[in-house]
């Protein structure tokens, strides 16, 4: 290869990589701005949540301050809300949101948008919070969580 054609090759090499990276960083912005965590404290072991807030996506992940994971909030099909708590019941660890689900990366068990057990070695669902409507208000009930 002479210095010509080195240079040549070189350079559409580098252009094909600048433009892969610019694609790939609006790319990966556009992923991140999809699932933000909303950060809440618990009150008397209950997290108050407007529900002006919730209607904006139908799915929410909230860190509660002293609480040992996060939480999914979504909005189920009949309009009411299911929260989970982001927590392999086989060990204990933290799930990681997927586009279909929930999966536990420590030994793989796999969970349903509902909490339901897809794959173990996980032998149960998902542990949900219970939750109630009052007022304008999404109440979630943190006290008497047990790992």
């Amino acid at each position: 290869m002479n210095r010509r054609d080195f240079l040549k090759c070189s350079g559409k090499a580098c252009g094909a990589v600048g433009l892969g990276l610019l694609l790939g960083s609006n790319l990966l912005q556009s992923c991140a701005s999809g699932l933000s965590v909303l950060r809440v404290t618990a009150e008397e072991g209950m997290v108050a949540l407007p529900l002006a807030q919730l209607d904006q996506s139908a799915y929410t992940m909230i860190r509660v301050k002293n609480f040992p994971y996060d939480i999914g909030v979504q909005k189920t099909a009949a309009g009411d809300y299911q929260v989970l708590v982001l927590m392999c019941p086989h060990a204990n660890q933290p799930l990681t949101k997927t586009g279909s689900g929930y999966m536990c990366t420590l030994h793989g068990s796999k969970f349903a948008k509902d909490g339901a057990l897809l794959k173990g070695p996980s032998a149960r669902p998902m542990v949900s919070l219970p939750v109630e409507t009052k007022g304008d208000q999404l109440l979630i009930r943190t006290a008497g969580f047990h790992t």
